[in-house]
């Protein structure tokens, strides 16, 4: 066998980033339709795994769908408005994902960093399910919030799972 050797995790729950197709630079007046590369809503089904790291491949879209183009796994972006010196602006951001890994006995781990990336950027990462669920929200004029590294999976301690869950190929 040649090549590092990955798997994929069957999520239970749909993964889903948002990157709208709307921006308003100022916060003022009405929003403007945008189109462009990144607009679109992405969902995961499964995600790639590098068994040997333990660590998803977010640009992997065997089993993404988008409804427009298709959005790495785990970032939050958007081109809505600008968010200067660290500080959230009233209107923004508007880019979203929620990564859920309810149901795999697995979890993306605890310790993780996320940062900025892009132009007049700010987010958030929330977690919630004792952290299987991750809320991420991000965007700038264009910027976002992504994890500072890799996407590592652990075990969810905190989930029991049923034998019918389990399957092998």
């Amino acid at each position: 066998m040649t090549g590092v050797p990955s798997e994929y995790v069957t999520l239970a729950h749909i993964n889903q980033g948002v990157y709208p197709g709307v921006k308003n630079k100022d916060c003022v007046g009405v929003d403007d339709a945008m189109t462009g590369v990144k607009v679109g809503v992405t969902e995961f089904s499964k995600v790639k795994v590098n068994v040997e790291t333990m660590t998803v491949i977010q640009i992997d879209f065997q089993f993404a769908s988008s409804t427009g183009n298709l959005n790495t796994y785990g970032v939050a972006q958007d081109c809505y408005t600008r968010h200067t010196g660290n500080v959230r602006n009233a209107c923004g951001p508007k880019g979203t994902f929620r990564i859920d890994t309810r149901g795999t006995g697995l979890l993306i781990n605890t310790n993780i960093t996320w940062q900025y990336k892009g132009a007049f950027p700010w987010g958030s990462a929330q977690r919630s399910y004792n952290g299987a669920v991750i809320e991420i929200l991000g965007g700038g004029f264009c910027g976002g919030f992504k994890p500072a590294e890799d996407l590592q999976l652990q075990i969810n301690t905190e989930e029991v799972l049923d034998a019918q869950s389990a399957m092998s190929c």
